[in-house]
């Protein structure tokens, strides 16, 4: 059986650095999550920015996902979509 994998969606509030969204990507690809969508954009906070990305993760895995990017220095906060895959 080739079983879909499951689609998490996470949120982040990034700090606006150059590098914020290369850091979260490569954190993604060295724990070995295929990234299906993403979309970044300004928030009404100066110096802050928003990403929500779609990542292939079980929900137990996306959390724990969430957990570890949260550790970045750049994202400041982190809303795992607990309910996409229910």
């Amino acid at each position: 059986m080739n079983e879909q994998p499951d689609v998490c969606t996470l949120s982040l509030r990034l700090l606006d650095d150059g590098s914020a969204v290369e850091r979260v990507v490569n954190a993604l690809r060295r724990r070995g999550h295929v990234l299906r969508s993403m979309q970044f954009g300004p928030t009404e906070e100066p110096g802050v920015s928003l990403m929500t990305m779609a990542v292939c993760a079980r929900r137990c895995r996306a959390e724990r996902l969430g957990a570890e990017l949260g550790r970045l220095y750049c994202v400041l906060d982190v809303w795992p979509d607990t309910h996409a895959s229910d």
